[in-house]
């Protein structure tokens, strides 16, 4: 009869079978779910011309490997929207942005599965100043075909102005500010679905200046000799005289 045996490392089952009539095992079989985990940091830069927003990712794959993601914000859709200037990221295939949905979809050559880093870089023309711009996650998620689990979410946001500029934290939900750089507004999320508003001004120039008065004797020797030659004509003119005011 069929009897089960010891597993050895790797294995899920195993069986021994002893007679001659055919048997039939049944063995039913089921794809393990990846679980996907996401730590990203936010770093924008407002310029006079235009406001740059790079997104750092990096995916933590566990239990089984993707080929496909997505990556979706309500910022990539309307007027106002950014424009996706470069998707890059190890193995990339191909990358395509839906204007509609505000959805990018990264699909790779070989099957990801441990750290996985991805850098989106986002901008837009800056608006007039003062103003405000909002920053706001790329919300990670999962192509139809190919279906994952959603673990922590993290991320660090932080920005600074350009030489003349003065930003301001505005508005923030779901987040905490953190220590910064010099110049740096920094905050850190609490929560999955994070928003951060910063205002803008454009700071009065200022002119700094520093004044040097110089004088300058020029040929002083000269002017000293025509003294001394002076003083002997006196001299020599006031011989028989006891005393000479000089």
């Amino acid at each position: 009869g069929l009897r089960q045996s010891n597993v050895a490392q790797g294995q899920v089952g195993a069986w021994q079978y002893f007679g001659r009539t055919p048997i039939v095992l049944p063995i039913t079989t089921q794809r393990i779910k990846p679980r996907v985990n996401l730590t990203s940091t936010v770093s924008a830069n407002q310029g006079e011309t235009r406001l740059l927003a790079t997104h750092h990712l990096t995916l933590q794959v566990e239990k089984a490997g993707i080929y496909s993601l997505t990556l979706n914000s309500s910022q990539l859709t309307g007027d106002d929207a950014f424009t996706v200037s470069n998707v890059a990221s190890n193995g990339l295939m191909d990358w395509k942005l839906d204007p509609d949905s505000g959805q990018i979809t990264l699909l790779y050559t070989s099957r990801v599965l441990g750290a996985q880093p991805v850098q989106v870089v986002l901008e837009k023309p800056a608006g007039e100043f003062p103003g405000t711009f909002t920053l706001q996650p790329l919300r990670l998620g999962a192509t139809e075909k190919e279906p994952f689990d959603l673990g922590r979410e993290s991320a660090t946001v932080n920005a600074r102005g350009a030489r003349g500029l003065q930003l301001k934290a505005a508005e923030s939900q779901q987040t905490r500010e953190i220590a910064g750089g010099q110049a740096v507004l920094a905050f850190a999320s609490t929560q999955a679905d994070w928003s951060v508003t910063f205002g803008v001004e454009k700071l009065d120039a200022q002119i700094i200046a520093e004044v040097f008065n110089l004088v300058t004797v020029g040929d002083g020797r000269a002017v000293a000799d025509e003294a001394v030659q002076a003083m002997e004509r006196v001299s020599d003119s006031a011989k028989g005289i006891d005393s000479v005011i000089e």
